[in-house]
């Protein structure tokens, strides 16, 4: 924290969710174990719904830690990197 007072009352502001963006920011996607169904949605483009369908599939692999569902980042790699690529050829 900052010696500055209106800085360090902010940082007390931001509460969780301030917390765990400055967490995002600092690590990225690739480099954790773990992500929530929010940022997996909105790291491959499909809904929170979906996410959840495929869990309960077992096509992605997830955990449930302290009551959180978290998808495991590498199942959510393989995922993305086995569907069809969204580039056609062109005849």
């Amino acid at each position: 924290m900052s010696n500055h007072p209106t800085e360090s009352a902010s940082e007390l502001h931001r509460g969780i969710e301030g917390a765990i963006k400055a967490f995002e920011r600092r690590l990225p996607i690739i480099e954790r174990y773990g992500v929530t169904v929010q940022l997996a949605a909105e790291f491959s483009g499909i809904s929170r719904s979906r996410i959840y369908e495929l869990l309960a599939a077992g096509e992605l692999e997830g955990k449930i830690i302290h009551g959180r569902r978290i998808v495991v980042v590498q199942s959510l790699l393989r995922m993305c990197g086995a569907a069809p690529s969204a580039k056609r050829k062109i005849c």
